[in-house]
């Protein structure tokens, strides 16, 4: 009974942080060594009073051991919960802020009117998706994705954060832009000359558009588009 109860102690202080910056790693692992360094004190006493109350059978005293522990644990629970929170706010508005500039941004070409997206999906190998975070960088598209991996904005951040770091280059989530521009497959690359957007069903499809899928570069779609002339 007390191996039991202390491995539901020390299943209850392990709390995993999980973030997106080098800032919010560094107060992930401050949270995490916190934690560990109370799990450790609390193993130590638990471990010789679950031992000497065995001798005697004395469950319930193991267990008003434990609970001296336990608002200590609560408060650095809880402060690691708001802290996850904080970090997916902060992950967001470096993404956003990230789509926001690049649409801003009027130097190599891009009009002040013009969007240039590049939708993409995490169904694409990892090495594939830097390529295309890379070269959209270069050549000023914003990549959009449908949602997050497996509906889970952590799953996303774990399987993108690398990816990101090494190309200093965010994601934007927009489902509604897939819808906008009919988007089925990916890569699809799309410039279009509004900044309508999709504001209700009638005005979700924009007019003034070009569209290519499939696995071309970058400089390919650009010279495919120019020599195109306006319009879808």
């Amino acid at each position: 009974m007390g191996n039991m109860l202390y491995v539901l102690v020390l299943r209850a202080v392990m709390f995993v942080l999980v973030c997106a910056s080098d800032v919010s790693v560094g107060r992930a692992r401050s949270s995490e060594r916190e934690i560990e360094r109370i799990a450790s004190k609390s193993q130590e006493s638990i471990r010789l009073e679950a031992e000497a109350l065995k001798r005697c059978g004395d469950t319930n005293s193991i267990k008003n051991s434990i609970e001296p522990y336990m608002p200590e644990i609560q408060d650095i629970s809880e402060s690691s919960k708001k802290k996850v929170d904080e970090y997916k706010e902060e992950m967001a508005d470096i993404t956003m802020r990230h789509a926001q500039e690049d649409q801003k941004h009027i130097s190599g070409g891009v009009e002040v009117n013009e969007r240039r997206l590049v939708f993409i999906s995490l169904s694409q190998n990892k090495s594939n998706l830097e390529w295309i975070l890379k070269q959209a960088r270069v050549y000023r598209f914003t990549p959009v994705m449908r949602g997050f991996k497996d509906g889970s904005y952590i799953a996303t951040v774990r399987f993108l954060g690398e990816i990101i770091k090494r190309t200093g280059y965010g994601v934007l989530i927009d489902p509604e832009a897939f819808k906008e521009f009919d988007v089925k497959i990916v890569p699809t690359f799309v410039i279009a000359y509004d900044n309508k957007g999709c504001k209700n069903e009638e005005s979700c499809k924009t007019k003034k558009f070009h569209k290519v899928s499939g696995n071309v570069s970058f400089d390919h779609v650009i010279r495919l588009f120019e020599g195109s002339g306006d319009g879808r």
